[in-house]
């Protein structure tokens, strides 16, 4: 084990109090019915709770093209949430939902920093 196997929870610890209460929302197809193969399986619907922020992109990034017009940062206390956010989950941060954006060109839907103490969420609203 490492020192930076802790700076997570410091992290948070530190910063927890000027994070929000925030939802993030997974829906995952289930397998499809055998006698109906052709019909996609039920949709299940997974919330998971976390503390976040939203924030706007530098206007470099839009200048730059890493970004589009409309998309918005969110930051994840990496240690709140128990999954890997992923593109197309939702995260709802002070009564607002946000999308996380497909993978493409330019800034990447989903990052960490080097002590994956936070995730950085490309969304769009």
């Amino acid at each position: 084990m490492s020192f930076l196997d802790d700076i997570p929870d410091l992290i948070a610890d530190a910063l927890g109090d000027d994070f929000l209460d925030a939802v993030l929302t997974r829906e995952t197809v289930g397998a499809p019915d055998p006698a109906t193969p052709w019909e996609p399986g039920a949709v299940t619907t997974t919330s998971y709770p976390c503390k976040a922020i939203n924030d706007e992109w530098a206007s470099s990034y839009l200048a730059g093209g890493l970004v589009n017009a409309g998309d918005c940062k969110v930051l994840v206390l990496a240690s709140t949430l128990i999954v890997e956010p992923a593109p197309g989950d939702r995260i709802t941060v002070r009564d607002e939902t946000f999308t996380v954006v497909p993978e493409g060109r330019g800034q990447p839907a989903v990052s960490t920093d080097p002590a994956k103490a936070t995730w950085t969420l490309r969304a769009s609203r």
